[in-house]
């Protein structure tokens, strides 16, 4: 198992690379290439994925807590299958933050992705914020 607490991994290129049980707590790897890579199990808390690329990115098993995404590519990782996810963020390109301890809704398949982060909306690039009472079934 390999320790990594705090790497900078910046822009590596982690392409099918194993780091199952791997330990990366506070590891930045803003602009990695994370396709097709295996984190199944690892410890993956308060870790910087701003600008990673993802593809097929095994993460079941894995705790996220405290992990910081912000590519499209992201929001089609399988969060279900992590140990635990709380307090994650999203940040969009004009520095939005979403918090999520849930796996987003995401669909895929139009001409951009819609996903439902929290309470905000994204629609390709772009973020709309749903308040509440705007979600509440009217009788």
């Amino acid at each position: 198992d390999a320790i990594l607490r705090g790497a900078r991994l910046d822009g590596a290129n982690l392409i099918d690379a194993n780091l199952s049980e791997a330990v990366l707590d506070d590891a930045c790897l803003q602009g990695a290439s994370l396709q097709n890579a295996c984190f199944y199990g690892a410890s993956l808390r308060r870790a910087c994925f701003t600008d990673a690329a993802f593809g097929a990115t095994d993460i079941g098993g894995a705790r996220i807590d405290g992990a910081i995404f912000s590519t499209l590519s992201a929001l089609l990782l399988n969060f279900r299958s992590c140990e635990t996810m709380e307090a994650c963020r999203f940040i969009g390109p004009a520095e939005e933050t979403s918090v999520f301890s849930q796996p987003p809704i995401v669909i895929s398949g139009l001409p951009d992705i819609i996903a439902f982060i929290g309470p905000h909306i994204k629609i390709g690039q772009k973020e709309y914020f749903c308040h509440k009472k705007m979600l509440t079934e009217e009788k």
